[in-house]
């Protein structure tokens, strides 16, 4: 897809590192410090504090209003603002009933599962309430109210875990927990089970030492995860991050030098920061309210720190324009949506405003087959193989709708692949619907894939060679090819058992038997086709009429198979001049003269069925035919 973009008549700086600048605008507040304006648009209601929450699958985003109103409000994807939980008083109270009528004591967060359930976190009330989303019912997931750790082992609703200031879900939807009492909490999402997965309940400030996470005494007071399950956490001054595959924790950012000033494109560990909160997006980049300075900034991947809002300067300006150059008063809070967007609460403008980017990137999709990674364009492939192809895509949202089209014409599935015995010239492509709030396109195509079939021609393998040879003697075998290119593996067998493996349609052995029978399994290697999992196709062709080498005596002839059906081998032990073979009437069926050898073979396929009599003029045998 492409996109034509304007150019608009304003200068602005960027720091490095970034190619497409942030914006901002105001989301929820009206700048008066009196909560109102329920049931209207969000930006002309009141706010007092609004710490937001991540939008949930539905684009709904929640403002925690703590101290004075204790209540929490609901801006949806229209932007109408409405009363969600809390009555205004302050104590945890009304579990089991609407959350619209419970108490809820100084709620500080506000987090939603994949599920939509809201989840409340009473900082004083030292509780994790949680709102079934169908229901809109209230209860207690974790705390019993107690404002010191109980210790790990018990269930999260019957543990004390002291005043509660963070919470996170990692990937699996374990709920990872910061308070006053020197741990980092995890509660088993199968189990309800508390433990502690790092601190040794020391919660010391300004720890910067590194090293297992279990045996660390910093203090956590705020806490993230990104998709990778590495966890993010801070003592307001530092930033520290515990590796996912060691439980090893290092400072990621931030400094106890105070002589370090603010500056942007300098490695986090340079800076001297004091923080609100932090938060990370989905790649491990690390956001926070630097508050004394009135900006919001990231840590890049690479470690180093950069502003994306605020211009340093205390008031309320810039909505519409780059976040850089706008002012913010107070910044308490920093989350970050599903496709990168951050939402601030600008908590001296009574405002909550989002920084985002200007076009955000819309869904993209490249389809595979099992045999290789990315396909686009042209596809050789074989026939007579069914394939599987996949639709990648981005910002789908939890529950994308596909739709697949073969030369145009739609597909009756929508799941996001689909499984197919293409025919040559066959075109494929697929379109996503997103249901993610936050996508510009609902809808996006992918590229097409058009197949290019080969139509494998048939393989064969014949055999030639000495059918008589005496037992000792070296024998000389010979493999007819057809259709195998000019790479292939030949397997030469005599009976069961493997005496051969060759590249080249030749073998040769040493008699030991006096009847050995051979067959030769033939592998082509060069057909430039896949199967569907991605290993070379091999078609194997076994000549099931074995070439028989045999020894046989003086005076005596020797007949296989017998009885036959199609073919028939003689072999004599003494040269002939003469060979006839007869019906039971004794009409000649074959007769050669003046030929002085000891074998041939006959083709017997139009012989009618019945028994029938060699004569070489010395030995003589009969044999029937099937």
């Amino acid at each position: 897809m492409r996109y034509l973009f304007l150019l608009f008549a304003f200068v602005y700086f960027l720091p490095s590192g970034f190619s497409q600048p942030y914006y901002i605008t105001t989301i929820a507040g009206n700048g008066t410090n009196v909560e109102n304006g329920n049931g209207g648009m969000a930006t002309s209601a009141g706010l007092q504090t609004g710490n937001p929450s991540v939008p949930d699958k539905y684009g709904n985003i929640y403002l925690a209003t703590r101290w004075v109103n204790n209540t929490v409000r609901k801006i949806d994807a229209s932007g109408r603002i409405t009363h969600f939980a809390g009555d205004g008083t302050a104590v945890s109270a009304g579990d089991g009933g609407p959350a619209s009528s419970a108490s809820l004591n100084d709620p500080l967060w506000v987090l939603t599962d994949d599920s939509a359930n809201v989840y409340i976190v009473e900082n004083l009330g030292c509780r994790v309430r949680k709102v079934d989303y169908r229901t809109g019912r209230i209860s207690t997931y974790a705390g019993n109210g107690g404002s010191t750790f109980s210790g790990e082992g018990r269930p999260a609703s019957a543990t004390s875990f002291g005043y509660i200031t963070s919470m996170a879900f990692d990937s699996h939807g374990n709920v990872l927990l910061c308070a006053n009492n020197g741990y980092i909490n995890k509660i088993d999402k199968a189990t309800s089970i508390v433990s502690n997965i790092a601190g040794n309940g020391r919660c010391v400030r300004n720890v910067s030492s590194s090293g297992p996470a279990t045996a660390d005494s910093g203090c956590y007071i705020y806490v993230c995860v990104d998709r990778h399950d590495n966890i993010y956490t801070s003592d307001l001054t530092l930033i520290r991050k515990i590796d996912s595959g060691t439980n090893f924790i290092h400072t990621l950012a931030g400094s106890l030098d105070t002589s370090f000033a603010y500056a942007d494109s300098v490695p986090a560990t340079n800076a001297h920061i004091e923080m609100y909160d932090i938060n990370s997006d989905s790649f491990g980049r690390i956001y926070y309210s630097d508050v004394l300075r009135l900006r919001t900034r990231m840590v890049d991947t690479n470690g180093y720190v950069y502003t994306i809002g605020g211009n340093g300067i205390r008031g309320y300006s810039g909505d519409g324009g780059p976040a850089i150059n706008a002012k913010i008063y107070d910044p308490l809070s920093t989350v970050v949506g599903a496709c990168g967007e951050i939402y601030m609460n600008d908590a001296g403008n009574y405002r909550v405003r989002k920084i985002y980017k200007e076009y955000l990137p819309n869904i993209s999709i490249s389809l595979t087959n099992q045999a290789s990674t990315t396909e686009t364009g042209v596809v050789q492939f074989c026939s007579r193989y069914p394939t599987t192809l996949h639709a990648f895509y981005s910002r789908g949202g939890p529950s994308p709708a596909f739709r697949w089209y073969i030369n145009g014409a739609p597909i009756t599935t929508s799941l996001p692949y689909y499984t197919f015995t293409p025919n040559s010239g066959d075109s494929v492509r697929c379109e996503i619907v997103s249901d993610l709030y936050c996508v510009t396109n609902r809808v996006a195509s992918s590229n097409s894939i058009q197949f290019i079939i080969d139509t494998l021609s048939p393989v064969s393998v014949s055999l030639s060679g000495i059918a008589g040879a005496a037992i000792g003697d070296t024998v000389h075998l010979n493999a007819t090819i057809t259709g195998a290119g000019s790479s292939y593996t030949l397997k030469w067998y005599n009976g069961d058992s493997l005496f051969a493996t060759t590249t080249t349609p030749t073998v040769q052995y040493v008699k030991t038997r006096a009847i050995d029978s051979i067959t030769v399994v033939l592998t082509s290697t060069a057909r430039g086709c896949y199967d569907s999992t991605g290993s070379p196709i091999k078609t194997i062709v076994r000549y099931n009429t074995s070439v028989p080498v045999v020894t046989t005596a003086a005076n005596e002839i020797w007949l296989q198979p017998n009885p036959a059906q199609t073919e028939i081998q003689i072999v004599a032990g003494n040269d002939w001049e003469q060979l006839v073979v007869t019906d039971v009437s004794g009409r000649v069926m074959y007769r050669e003269s003046n030929q002085q050898h000891r074998s041939t073979q006959l083709n017997i396929a139009s012989w009618p069925k019945g028994l029938y009599f060699v004569h070489t003029g010395t030995v003589a045998g009969k044999f029937l035919k099937d």
